[in-house]
């Protein structure tokens, strides 16, 4: 064991875990597949340097410019694994580990890799970014069909149009 590993198998509250992302040189997520992926968004927006498999909702947001992407190969869920079923991803741990250690290596490079992907997750998520994004379709719902909109919200059925 290293004296600079610590195994947490608490939950951590929202500040203590905040407060260790601010703490970390370096994020890494090895997942199988990833939602969108939000402690890599909040790591970038922090400007940390962020290791994580290139598969899933993650790579809407993170690029080889901006984040350090680590190959996988696509295989069976299998047994035990839980509700999923079909195919996720098996990352390169070899690969993981090397990009570690080139993050500790190359920390002037990883800083500003970082300072980058802040950049990056604030233009494309950020408070203007997301407004925008609202806005446009606020405005692409005002232009629909009064009887769309009504299905949209619940208030008719489709079947009871057609009696």
């Amino acid at each position: 064991a290293h004296p600079d590993v610590h195994l947490i198998e608490t939950r951590l509250s929202r500040s203590e875990r905040d407060g260790l992302m601010r703490s970390a040189d370096c994020y890494v997520s090895l997942h199988r597949a990833e939602g969108f992926g939000y402690t890599l968004a909040e790591s970038m927006w922090l400007g940390k340097p962020v290791i994580a498999t290139g598969y899933s909702g993650n790579v809407d947001f993170m690029t080889p410019d901006n984040s350090y992407l680590v190959d996988y190969r696509l295989v069976p869920v299998g047994e035990g694994g839980g509700p999923y079923t079909g195919e996720w991803a098996d990352p390169n741990v070899e690969q993981a580990a090397a990009l570690m250690r080139h993050v500790f290596e190359h920390r002037d490079e990883a800083r500003g890799r970082g300072t980058r992907a802040a950049q990056d997750i604030r233009t494309t998520h950020g408070l203007e970014a997301s407004g925008q994004a609202m806005r446009a379709r606020l405005e692409e719902l005002a232009v629909r069909p009064r009887s769309v909109l009504q299905r949209l919200a619940g208030t008719i059925s489709p079947l009871s149009r057609s009696r």
